[in-house]
């Protein structure tokens, strides 16, 4: 697990990674959830999408192989060699890229930051997006 205060340095030092594992919409501010105060996303993370986590085959959805995450990874600007934490709304997408990110493509040095964007916005810490008018 990480603390906010863990999130809050790797903001700034962009050491270890922070991969955003929302809907590209909640990433760049256009959209958000309820739950979450403000629009955007933590300065320095990456975006890695939901729907990118698995292939649905026949109504159900399945894991790659490990190379096509590293792949999926790479194209987003994250490593899987890399310290990482995920993090998401509530803690729950996180869960996801926590898990591929550490189960599947290997990544021991994973946390995840289970607060998230709900628990970020109530102490008041900053989101970047693009601008709304």
């Amino acid at each position: 697990m990480a603390s906010s205060d863990e999130v809050a340095a790797a903001s700034k030092s962009g050491k270890p990674q922070l991969l955003d594992a929302r809907q590209p919409a909640q990433y760049l501010g256009l959209t958000k959830r309820p739950d979450v105060q403000t629009f955007g996303h933590i300065a320095g993370s990456k975006a890695l999408a939901p729907e990118l986590l698995a292939k649905p085959t026949n109504g159900a959805l399945y894991f790659w192989q490990k190379i096509t995450y590293d792949a999926l990874m790479s194209a987003n600007g994250l490593s899987t060699k890399a310290p990482t934490i995920s993090y998401c709304n509530t803690g729950h997408l996180a869960a996801g890229g926590w898990f591929v990110m550490s189960e599947l493509a290997g990544n021991k040095s994973t946390k995840l930051y289970d607060g998230s964007l709900y628990l970020w916005t109530l102490e008041d810490r900053p989101l970047i997006g693009v601008p709304l008018n």
